[in-house]
């Protein structure tokens, strides 16, 4: 069964959580990343390459919003967390040792990363969710049905010319707006299976807490 036995989720008695050094590595991860992409601006300051390096920022926006985000639930000290979170990092050098050449020959290369962290992390929620917190369960498998629908464009956007490939990275940023919907979360009433319906905020459990000395907002 795809599930853990051992419980990874944080406890949530109240009060704040612990910043832990793993989780401001993976910060550093990302200012590389942003530090390529400003690098990546100076080199191609045409419109063009304005709006590729705003195609590769939203991707390494999503990445690690995301994963900082998923912090809210699990635990840093888990030493499978930890271990997910170094392999979420080398994805994330790869992303970053790609971006400067990302519209030319390493577009793959920046493609794979991308897709690995992406489904990687959607992989490891179901897995550590199942067995200890089956609402939130249903909500990353919504999660996880928009993201597989985006893996397409990310496989063709790979292997095509810089163009298209700059059409298709604005196709999967629309798709993340698509999912959106007023009163709710994730909306899943259009992707297979129908029966998974709408995530609802009262389903997200919260606290209020500290995510991270470069992330001053509350957890959700």
């Amino acid at each position: 069964m795809f599930s853990a036995r051992q419980n990874h989720l944080r406890h949530r008695g109240g009060g704040h959580a612990r910043v832990t050094n793993v989780e401001l590595f993976f910060d550093l991860v990302f200012v590389f990343a942003v530090t390529q992409l400003s690098h990546g601006l100076l080199e191609h300051l045409t419109p063009i390459g304005a709006l590729q390096i705003a195609v590769l920022m939203m991707a390494v926006w999503w990445q690690w919003i995301d994963t900082a985000w998923i912090t809210n639930w699990l635990d840093p000290d888990r030493p499978a967390v930890r271990l997910f979170l170094f392999a979420m990092m080398l994805a994330g050098l790869v992303i970053a040792a790609a971006i400067p050449r990302a519209f030319d020959d390493r577009g793959a290369v920046l493609a794979l990363a991308y897709l690995a962290m992406q489904i990687g992390r959607d992989l490891f929620m179901l897995w550590a969710l199942r067995r200890h917190d089956r609402n939130n369960w249903r909500n990353f498998l919504r999660i996880t049905i928009w993201h597989l629908f985006s893996l397409p464009f990310w496989i063709a956007g790979a292997f095509a010319d810089p163009n298209t490939r700059l059409a298709l990275g604005r196709s999967r940023w629309a798709s993340r707006r698509l999912r959106r919907s007023p009163g709710s979360t994730y909306r899943a009433s259009a992707a297979p299976p129908r029966r998974i319906g709408t995530s609802r905020a009262r389903t997200w459990p919260s606290a209020a807490a500290c995510s991270s000395s470069s992330r001053s907002a509350s957890r959700s």
